[in-house]
């Protein structure tokens, strides 16, 4: 099929969902019209785009959900490797939750910082 045209009305609607924030549906919108544009660049990018808008929503929604669990500097590092892709996905401004986390562990590490200072070690 050398049509570009269902193509781009798949890459149209996805995007007017993305843009509601059902991500889920722009992914199976976007899914729909790979199968049958499987080279079409901009449904290929979109779809890299809405799998790392998924990805940082799941993120966020992770790490909110335990953020009043890390209270000492070692609850941070099973969470590490998240904190770390949801940074390498999004902004403080996108995803508030990491200036919350970032805020929190400052405190933390502050603290720490103080506990080895008044005893020498």
């Amino acid at each position: 099929m050398s049509d570009p045209r269902p193509a781009n009305a798949y890459r149209l609607a996805a995007e007017g969902v993305r843009d509601s924030g059902d991500y889920s549906q722009a992914l199976a919108y976007i899914n729909s019209g790979l199968e049958t544009a499987a080279d079409d660049p901009r449904l290929a990018d979109l779809k890299v785009e809405v799998d790392q808008l998924i990805e940082r929503a799941d993120l966020d929604q992770s790490l909110t959900a335990v953020q009043g669990q890390l209270v000492a500097l070692g609850d941070y590092q099973s969470h590490q490797q998240n904190i770390i892709r949801l940074a390498a996905l999004s902004t403080p401004e996108q995803s508030p939750i990491l200036q919350t986390l970032s805020d929190q562990l400052q405190s933390v590490v502050s603290a720490e910082i103080q506990r080895i200072q008044s005893t020498g070690g």
